[in-house]
């Protein structure tokens, strides 16, 4: 058992499209279920073991792919997880042109600990 959680979020505008990952020291997921865990009410575990429903991955990816992004995860398992998604750049409306262009440098990055 990982003995202090990390979650790091970060986001950049790759020119085409944004990019964004969620990167983890979890338990880690096995390359053979890098699809099925994006199938929704599919678990690798028992309830007892970790809590969940099977709903939050499958959920993220339809949204992602309903605004015509793509997602996918990289892992070994006992070193963590990172998932990635990423979003199109979407044309300028009125407010974003008065706003200015996105930046091309990341946008944000957010490091969560826990015990």
């Amino acid at each position: 058992m990982v003995s202090s959680h990390r979650v790091q979020i970060t986001g950049f505008n790759a020119g085409h499209e944004w990019r964004f990952s969620v990167a983890d020291n979890g338990i880690g997921v096995p390359e053979k279920d890098f699809e099925r865990i994006f199938v929704i009410h599919q678990r690798l575990h028992t309830p007892d073991e970790y809590p969940g429903t099977g709903l939050g991955l499958a959920l993220c990816k339809r949204i992602v792919e309903r605004h015509g992004g793509r997602i996918w995860v990289e892992s070994k398992v006992g070193q963590g997880s990172v998932f990635h998604f990423s979003l199109p750049v979407r044309t300028k409306c009125k407010r974003d042109a008065q706003a200015g262009s996105p930046p091309s440098q990341p946008v944000s990055e957010t490091s969560v600990t826990g015990a």
